[in-house]
């Protein structure tokens, strides 16, 4: 019986291990510097604040490739959940979207230099759970939207999700309640820099962008 049950359960592992390892390549896929690259002929990782991420494209190549960048890279997320569940049930949902979000964070097929990994944590919960993903959308929106930080934004969205999903979990918390918790301070650690700026009130505001693509052809056309 205690072979059948370790067989069992290591076979559940691997699958477990499986989800996550294919979560991470998934998140891997670069897409904001790819986008950047196909629409404007720049890594967007050399402007603004270096990463990858749909706000930083909007800085280096303009509102159309990070409306691009925001829906590849949120359903990156939704796909990983919704492969991991396939492979291994609950376990692998949450096993796969922090492997996502791990990868959209420091990408193997970009010298594992990525984004912070808010949208591609955003699809995984609309896959677990989409009222409380639609509750952070709101949230970081109109937090975004008053104060103009989009860091400020994705940090009130992530602990409004993890408020959400917290108080509806009646004996003990859920897949999505694990991810919210993992995505929370995850999330905090990858804005340490925005949180040094914000105290240093060096923080960009959105708004404040900078498209590199055009500001290299007015600069050829001055040279």
């Amino acid at each position: 019986m205690r072979s059948v049950h370790s067989a069992i359960v290591g076979t559940k592992l691997g699958r477990v291990a499986i989800a996550a390892g294919a979560g991470y390549l998934l998140g891997s896929i670069p897409m904001g510097v790819i986008v950047g690259r196909l629409t404007a002929g720049v890594d967007v990782r050399k402007y603004g604040s270096r990463v990858s991420g749909a706000t930083n494209v909007l800085r280096a190549a303009g509102p159309a490739a990070a409306a691009a960048t925001f829906g590849l890279d949120t359903a990156k997320g939704y796909l990983a959940a919704r492969m991991g569940a396939r492979v291994a049930g609950d376990e692998g949902v949450v096993a796969a979207a922090v492997g996502a979000a791990v990868g959209h964070s420091w990408p193997v097929f970009a010298e594992f230099q990525g984004g912070r990994s808010v949208l591609t944590c955003w699809g995984s919960l609309i896959a677990m759970d989409p009222p409380a993903a639609g509750a952070a959308a709101v949230a970081a929106a109109a937090t975004a939207a008053t104060t103009r930080y989009v860091s400020v934004g994705a940090l009130t969205g992530a602990g409004v999700a993890t408020a959400a999903t917290l108080l509806r979990a009646r004996r003990r918390p859920g897949k999505a309640s694990l991810f919210c918790l993992f995505t929370l301070g995850f999330l905090v650690y990858r804005h340490q820099d925005n949180l040094d700026r914000l105290r240093r009130g060096e923080e960009h505001r959105l708004g404040d962008q900078i498209n590199a693509a055009k500001a290299g052809a007015l600069l050829g056309q001055e040279s």
